[in-house]
């Protein structure tokens, strides 16, 4: 789960078409965790390796907006600021302890896309959905099976994050 909010101004180019700015913040506490087992040795040596990732993203992002009736349909493209935070702990069946625990802390910036619908309820009142792209560094084919424990896995940029969104959205005019 995670929540945050964002603030933005449209310019009206035509009667159904919008391009703008946007910025907010987001925080996704916990948005991913992961339990790798190594085997550096015999099954009941194992380690087991805890590693719980927390998000923070600023973006700044330009906003492309189509209306169609009370449908919307919008682009957006741009950069966020984005602070990553991994909380691990390794317990050590052969101790039968933690025997490491640590936070690394990674920030930087970005590229962003994202891609939404809204629909108006009211006037100037709508709902939302939208999905987005946060490129960084790819987390897939990482070896795990050769994994030492004594060596933290430091993630040395930010990792790529996707979401699906959903929100109100009010309009002010001006």
């Amino acid at each position: 789960m995670a929540f945050g909010g964002t603030i933005g101004y449209d310019y009206a180019l035509l009667e159904n078409v919008s391009l703008g700015l946007e910025t907010g913040i987001n925080y996704s506490p916990e948005i991913a965790t992961t339990n790798i087992t190594t085997h550096n040795g015999p099954p009941q040596f194992a380690d087991e390796i805890s590693v719980k990732q927390n998000n923070l993203n600023i973006p700044i992002l330009l906003t492309f907006k189509y209306y169609l009736g009370n449908f919307m349909i919008n682009a957006k493209g741009g950069y966020s600021y984005v602070r990553q935070e991994f909380e691990q702990s390794l317990y050590d069946r052969f101790s039968g302890g933690i025997r490491t625990n640590g936070t690394t802390k990674v920030s930087n910036w970005k590229p962003m896309v994202a891609l939404g619908i809204g629909y108006e309820i009211i006037d100037n009142l709508s709902i939302t959905a939208q999905y987005s792209a946060m490129f960084g560094r790819d987390n897939h084919g990482n070896d795990y099976n050769n994994f030492q424990a004594e060596n933290w896995w430091q993630p040395d940029d930010v990792f790529a994050t996707y979401t699906i969104t959903a929100g109100i959205t009010y309009k002010f005019g001006i």
